[in-house]
C-alpha cells in the first residue's frame, strides 16, 4: 500500500493517504465527523506564526494607559481587551511595552501580527502544546477538525498550564469580516479566566472597526501629552525649544507618527517653512502629509522606499538591493527613521509610509519588481537545494520550511505580476508539503489561485489544478466542491486522452464515494480506476484491486 501513497508525484502524493485515515476511523467505529483524540505521530509538527515582540523605542508617558492595562490584566471578568486609535497614535508601541512588562512578570507572551487566519493562530498554539508534550496538539492543529473542537482543546491547554498566557493580536482591523476571528475572540472571552488577549486596531474611515460582541473595548489611545512633546521630538533627533515643540505638537495634534515624520523633515528643512505648510487633518489625510514632508528626499531614498513598499512582510536587504535599491538610500531611510531594521537583517516600513510610496509607484514598476522578486526567490530555492541532499525527505524540517517559504513568496510575487506560467511552476511542489504539515486552509488558498491562473492557460493545466483543488476540498470535508472539481479534471483528462490523470481522478472519486457511504458507486469508480491503470501498465492497478476486495468483504454500514 505504501507504493500507492506515491502515486503520481505531480498530484501531491495523495491518492491513498486519505484512505488510511478513513480506515483508522472505521476501526474505532466512530463517525467520520466525530473528532478523535489520538496520540499524535512523532512526525507531526506545526508551524508557528508567532513573532518576536516589537522593541518599543522612545517610549514616553503612557503611564495612565499602562495603569489601565494592568487593571484589565488583574480583572478575571475581562479576558479580551482592545487598544483603539487612528494610525500612528502609538497603539502597537504601547502594546509592545506592556507585553514586555508582562513577560518580565512571568507571563507566557506571544505576539501575532495580522492579517493571519484563525487556523494559523490555532496551529501556533498547537506548536506550543507539542513543545510540552500535550497529546491533544494534533486536534488543536488539525484544520479538518471542527473549529469549536480545536478552540476547546487550545483553551483547555492554556487555562491548565502552570503559567498564564498573554496574546497580542496586532492590527486586528486587517482581519476584516472574518467570522472565525469573531468566534474565537468571543469564545476566549466567555471561557477563559487566566488567559488574556489584547487587540490593537485602527479607528479610521478606511478601517471601520468591528469588535466581536463579547470583547471588552478598553479605550482609545490618546494623543501624546503636550508636556512630553519636546522630549519625544528630541528622541528622534530634533533639538528645539519648548515653544517650537508646542507648535509642532499642535500642528500634528499629538499624533506620534505625524510628529516623527515632522521631526525628520525638520532635520532636513527649515522648521519655520514646515510650520507654515497647510497640512490637513492627519487622521483623514495622512497621505497629504507624506507628500509634503517627504517631497525633499533624494532619489536614492525615494527609489529605495518605493521598492521596500512592495512588500507586506519584512524583506531581506539582498533582495532590496537586487531590485535596484541602493545601500545609500537604505541607510538614509534608517537615519530619517522612515524604515526600520528588524532582527535577522530584515527591513520594513510603517503601514502609512508603505501606503504612500505604493501610491507613488507606477503599475509597470510594481509589475517588474514583482517579477524580479519572484526570480530572486526562485534562485534562493535552487541554491538551498544545491547545499543539501538530493532527496527532500532527508532534509531537516527547518530546512524544508525555509525552502517552501521561498517558493510560496515567489508564487505570490508572480501572481501579482500576472506571470501565470512562472507562478504555476513555483506552486508545483508546494501542496505536497502544506498537506504534510496540515496547513490545509493555506493549501486551499494557493490551489484556488493556481486554478484561476490555469484557467487562462488551457486544458492541461486546468486538469492538473482542478484535481489538486478538489483534493484540498476533499481534505476539508467539502465533498460537493471536491466532486465538482474532480469531475472537471476527469472530463478534461478524457478529452485529452490523459489516462494517468483519468485513473487517478477515478480513484479519488471512489474514495470520496466511500467516505459518503455510497459503497456501490465507490466500487464502480475504483473498478474503472484499476482497469485504466492496467491499460497503461501502472503497478497501482493491483493496489486498487485489493481495495475493491476489501470493500467487497466489508459489511454494509447499516447492518452493524
Amino acid at each position: 500500500m505504501e507504493a500507492l501513497a506515491n502515486l503520481l508525484e505531480k498530484f501531491g502524493g495523495w491518492f491513498y493517504r486519505r484512505f488510511w485515515r478513513w480506515r483508522e476511523l472505521m476501526r474505532r467505529k466512530r463517525p467520520v465527523e466525530e473528532p478523535i483524540a489520538v496520540q499524535p505521530s512523532q512526525q507531526l509538527t506545526h508551524i508557528s506564526h508567532f513573532t518576536s515582540i516589537l522593541q518599543p523605542k522612545n517610549f514616553l508617558d503612557r503611564e495612565d494607559e499602562s495603569e489601565m492595562l494592568f487593571d484589565w490584566l488583574d480583572d478575571p471578568e475581562k479576558t479580551v481587551g482592545a487598544l483603539i486609535g487612528i494610525g500612528g497614535q502609538g497603539k502597537t508601541y504601547l502594546a509592545a511595552k506592556f507585553a514586555l512588562e508582562c513577560q518580565q512578570k512571568g507571563w507566557e507572551v506571544r505576539w501575532l501580527e495580522l492579517p493571519k487566519t484563525v487556523d494559523e493562530f490555532l496551529r501556533s498554539v498547537a506548536d506550543e502544546m507539542q513543545k510540552v508534550g500535550d497529546p491533544y496538539h494534533s486536534i488543536a492543529g488539525d484544520s479538518n477538525q471542527p473549529i469549536d473542537v480545536r478552540m476547546d482543546n487550545a483553551i483547555r491547554f492554556l487555562e491548565g498550564h502552570s503559567k498564564r498566557w498573554f496574546f497580542v493580536l496586532d492590527d486586528f482591523h486587517k482581519v476584516g469580516d472574518d467570522s472565525d476571528w469573531e468566534r474565537l475572540v468571543a469564545k476566549f472571552d466567555q471561557s477563559c479566566e487566566r488567559t488574556k488577549i489584547l487587540l490593537t486596531a485602527r479607528r479610521e474611515p478606511a478601517f471601520p472597526l468591528k469588535l466581536p460582541t463579547d470583547a471588552h473595548e478598553l479605550q482609545d489611545v490618546p494623543p501624546l501629552p503636550e508636556s512630553f512633546a519636546q522630549a519625544y521630538l528630541e528622541a528622534y533627533g530634533l533639538q528645539i525649544s519648548p515653544d517650537e515643540a508646542e507648535e509642532i505638537w499642535e500642528k500634528c495634534e499629538g499624533n506620534c507618527e505625524a510628529m516623527k515624520l515632522f521631526a525628520q523633515a525638520a532635520r532636513r528643512r527649515k522648521l519655520a517653512d514646515l510650520l507654515r505648510l497647510p497640512l490637513p487633518d492627519w487622521s483623514q489625510k495622512a497621505r497629504a502629509w507624506c507628500q509634503q514632508l517627504l517631497s525633499d528626499l533624494g532619489e536614492p531614498e525615494r527609489e529605495t522606499g518605493k521598492r521596500l513598499a512592495l512588500f507586506d512582510e519584512p524583506v531581506e536587504q539582498d533582495l532590496l538591493l537586487h531590485l535596484g535599491a541602493s545601500q545609500d538610500g537604505l541607510d538614509k531611510l534608517l537615519d530619517w527613521r522612515l524604515a526600520e531594521r528588524l532582527p535577522d537583517d530584515l527591513f520594513s516600513l510603517h503601514d502609512i509610509i508603505r501606503d504612500y510610496w505604493r501610491s507613488e509607484t507606477s503599475h509597470e514598476e510594481k509589475r517588474q519588481w514583482h517579477i524580479e522578486a519572484g526570480r530572486w526567490l526562485q534562485e534562493q530555492t535552487a541554491n538551498w537545494r544545491k547545499e543539501r541532499p538530493k532527496n527532500l525527505d532527508e532534509w531537516a524540517l527547518s530546512d524544508l520550511r525555509v525552502w517552501v517559504s521561498f517558493l510560496r513568496r515567489s508564487f505570490w510575487h508572480f501572481v501579482a505580476a500576472k506571470e501565470n506560467n512562472s507562478a504555476l511552476k513555483a506552486a508545483e511542489p508546494i501542496p505536497k508539503f502544506l498537506d504534510r504539515w496540515g496547513e490545509w486552509e493555506e493549501n486551499l488558498r494557493i490551489c484556488q489561485k493556481a486554478y484561476e491562473l490555469a484557467k487562462e492557460l488551457g486544458d492541461e493545466q486546468i486538469a492538473l489544478w482542478s484535481h489538486r483543488l478538489a483534493m484540498r476540498h476533499h481534505d476539508l470535508g467539502d465533498y460537493e466542491e471536491a466532486e465538482r472539481f474532480y469531475r472537471e479534471s476527469l472530463e478534461i483528462a478524457e478529452r485529452l486522452g490523459d489516462l494517468a490523470v483519468k485513473a487517478t481522478t477515478l480513484g479519488a472519486l471512489g474514495l470520496l464515494r466511500k467516505k459518503q457511504g455510497r459503497r456501490e458507486e465507490a466500487k464502480e469508480f475504483l473498478r474503472q480506476a484499476s482497469e485504466t491503470f492496467e491499460r497503461i501498465g501502472y503497478r497501482y492497478a493491483e493496489d486498487v484491486r485489493k481495495e475493491l476486495e476489501a470493500l467487497d468483504r466489508q459489511e454494509p454500514q447499516e447492518s452493524r
